[in-house]
């Protein structure tokens, strides 16, 4: 399981588990940073060493991730045909005479042999190697200029000092390797790169601010955004506890807002990774599936549904809950990552273990103790009735001409062919030694039909490159097109912004009564699931 699903999934923390066959990729990593210096000049007072130190530890993980199970499995035939079969002896003191034999062996050799035998692996090394040095070299090129528009927008004009803490890797991969990253300064700020577009979260923050400054029931927490092109820079926001039972029925209030704005917005795929609980606010941290075409395939299933939003409690396919609000608990998902026993000692062992969801930051806390949603069900629609009054009441002044609306016709909308763990499964089969010992290319193999059959093969080689893929249209267009080839498109029933004017106009006291009793149902639902 490459780390790109690492914020999401997981057997075991990164933080307990030694990076499996470290020693084998040193010498990639000494190249690697020679590389990234010839790229760009760091001074400490900008970027720490170790800040550079963890852009390399993460380069080490993802090399391993590639690697390691094909390693793994020569390393028992290594041992095999020594005919030594350790066992662990004394964990404080454990063997490695054989594992270093091992690692001299195919570093001696360049990995000369393993590519031989497994020649889909070859240019995997090199294509993270060169991946990680222009991703890393782009973002720090990016940070150096921005440092000044960081300071003045994040900062309040003061210099936040150096970088201590580069911790990359919290999204899914995309567009070649490129992932969102935080970025922690000596004065204790901290800051959230993303490499693409981020006018959508511009968009919807500044809605919120217009919410917050013409009567909302009760306020959102707004988040700061610096677009640049193609990149932005966007404030962090902390998981942090409510304080008191007031506070946490004033989260619920607001959880049932958030629906409701969401609705109105015509968002999907809200899930957990998406919402942070920050004291009294929940916050919505990545716009992307904002302002969502409704598609042909759709318009027979509940079309004006606060269920399509992802926030409130839904069973998926493999019968997990991913949404926003209703995933709170540690869950197991029907999908096999690597466990590693003894790693990098004689006695190393590859176990397969389920991976799971481990939900933290959406998760509400009053003190230190978890809120259970259940409890607070009332209060979610409490703030759901009066968020979707209050918007009803003022709908003339949010699609006014120069209203908070109008910078929705041309937002990039993620549109979705597959789910993210359909991709992490293609991924993981791709990678698996069976198919790529005496392969010549990469297998990708799909267990289900995508949405946009004429998608398939820039999926491929997306996945090809190691990147989950993703695609974009604008706000007001009708239709999805393949880039580069104009005649293969998949029409829309309603492009993103007219679904948003369409759900503005049918508001009505009686539709909202239908929402709520979806959200009383949608909670049942859970609690009965619960219980079984």
């Amino acid at each position: 399981m490459l780390t790109a699903a690492r914020p999401m999934l997981a057997a075991t923390p990164d933080d307990q588990v030694e990076i499996p066959f470290l020693r084998l990729f040193e010498p990639l990593l000494r190249q690697s940073r020679a590389q990234l210096q010839s790229r760009i000049s760091v001074c400490p007072q900008s970027v720490s060493c170790a800040a550079l130190t963890m852009l390399e530890h993460s380069l080490a993980r993802t090399l391993s991730d590639i690697c390691a199970e094909t390693l793994a499995l020569e390393f028992s035939l290594f041992r095999f045909r020594h005919g030594r079969f350790p066992k662990v002896s004394d964990p404080l003191s454990p063997k490695c005479a054989l594992y270093d034999d091992f690692a001299n062996k195919m570093v001696g050799d360049n990995f000369g042999r393993l590519f031989a035998d497994y020649p889909a692996l070859q240019n995997l090394p090199a294509l993270c190697v060169e991946q990680w040095t222009t991703v890393n070299a782009e973002l720090l090129e990016r940070f150096l200029r921005d440092r000044p528009m960081l300071s003045e927008v994040f900062a309040a004009g003061r210099d936040p000092g150096s970088v201590i803490a580069i911790e990359t890797g919290l999204s899914d991969r995309h567009d070649h390797g490129r992932s969102v990253a935080a970025l922690s300064f000596e004065s204790g700020l901290r800051l959230i790169y993303k490499p693409r577009d981020v006018h959508s979260e511009l968009f919807y923050f500044s809605l919120v601010d217009w919410l917050n400054h013409n009567g909302a029931p009760l306020d959102f927490r707004t988040v700061r955004v610096l677009p640049r092109n193609a990149y932005g820079w966007v404030e962090f926001v902390e998981h942090r506890p409510c304080q008191n039972s007031f506070k946490a029925q004033q989260f619920y209030r607001r959880a049932g807002q958030l629906l409701f704005l969401l609705y109105i917005l015509s968002a999907v795929d809200c899930h957990f990774d998406n919402i942070i609980a920050s004291g009294e606010h929940p916050v919505l941290v990545d716009t992307e599936m904002l302002l969502q075409p409704l598609l042909i395939a759709d318009t027979s299933s509940p079309a004006h549904s606060v269920l399509r939003t992802g926030l409130l409690p839904r069973t998926s396919e493999t019968g997990n809950d991913l949404s926003g609000l209703g995933c709170t608990e540690d869950q197991s998902l029907p999908l096999l990552i690597p466990h590693w026993l003894h790693a990098n000692t004689d006695a190393m062992a590859l176990t397969l273990k389920n991976a799971s969801l481990h939900p933290q930051s959406n998760v509400p806390l009053l003190q230190s103790a978890k809120l259970s949603p259940l409890d607070y069900v009332d209060s979610m629609i409490d703030g759901f009735r009066a968020m979707y009054l209050y918007i009803l009441g003022n709908r003339p002044r949010l699609l006014a001409r120069d209203g908070p609306l109008s910078a929705m016709d041309h937002q990039k909308v993620r549109v979705l062919s597959r789910g993210t763990l359909e991709y992490y499964r293609a991924l993981t089969h791709m990678l698996h030694p069976r198919r790529l010992r005496n392969a010549t290319r990469l297998e990708v193999r799909f267990d289900h039909p995508p949405r946009f059959p004429f998608l398939d093969a820039l999926e491929v080689n997306a996945l090809e490159r190691l990147d989950v893929p993703r695609f974009f249209v604008d706000a007001s267009a009708d239709l999805l097109a393949a880039p580069g080839s104009p005649n293969h498109f998949a029409p829309f029933a309603q492009s993103g912004r007219s679904r948003v004017l369409s759900l503005m106009e049918a508001l009505h006291e009686s539709q909202l009564e239908q929402q709520v009793k979806l959200i009383r149902a949608a909670w049942a639902l859970s609690a009965l699931s619960q219980l079984s």
